[in-house]
């Protein structure tokens, strides 16, 4: 398959496994150059490895973080066409499930927020001057199937994504006219261990729709 991605420079967020590393596979047979975020790499992250493939030892928890991991596709690969933040769920140090509204504290919220929202307004913030700068391209944030059926468990982090779907389409309002697309995939429990196999179900973004040819 020809997704037209040859050429093109991407970030991947939560890079190292998983979506991200399943995304990161794929924009590589796809011609495009990445940079391959998280805080460390890993075997199978380390297969893919060539001169297309940058990794960036990055910890989005640091507010510097997110610009840091754009700006290094910048020095490597020139531009940037693609940005895909996959990284979320616990924040470092943090295990979930949670099964009681009352159990997070307001710290627990707060560092809930910081990485799964925070994070990528960050990261967006430090992207779309670069987009631009290539006439367009593309996000993509990834969320949760329970942004749109939230159940009794996880009540932070759930309500982080939310608003980072919130957000999403916000900016796909605003900047479709000018060539970016904003996007949100909505995944179920994926295939990473302790989960069980489930398609991702894509969640579309409102707004005009950018024009075709951009990443």
């Amino acid at each position: 398959m020809d997704l037209q991605l040859s050429g093109r420079v991407a970030v991947v967020t939560g890079a190292s496994k998983g979506i991200g590393l399943a995304t990161v596979a794929t924009l590589l047979e796809e011609g495009a150059a990445v940079v391959a975020v998280s805080r460390k790499s890993s075997p199978e992250l380390d297969a893919l490895a060539g001169p297309r493939l940058t990794h960036a030892a990055v910890d989005l928890m640091d507010p510097e973080g997110p610009a840091a991991a754009v700006e290094r596709a910048v020095e490597v690969y020139g531009g940037l066409d693609i940005l895909v933040n996959n990284a979320g769920g616990p924040p470092p140090g943090v295990k979930l499930p949670r099964f009681a509204f009352l159990t997070p504290t307001d710290a627990d919220w707060l560092t809930m927020f910081e990485f799964n929202l925070f994070a990528v307004v960050r990261a967006v913030r430090a992207a779309i001057p670069h987009l631009l700068a290539r006439g367009g391209g593309s996000i993509v944030n990834v969320t949760t199937g329970m942004v749109r059926q939230p159940g009794p468990m996880n009540v932070d982090y759930q309500a982080a994504k939310a608003a980072l779907l919130n957000v999403s389409k916000a900016l796909s309002e605003e900047y479709a006219p000018q060539g970016i697309r904003v996007n949100t995939v909505s995944p179920g429990p994926s295939g990473r261990p302790g989960g069980p196999r489930r398609a991702a179900r894509p969640t579309s973004s409102r707004g005009p729709r950018a024009p075709t040819g951009t990443a």
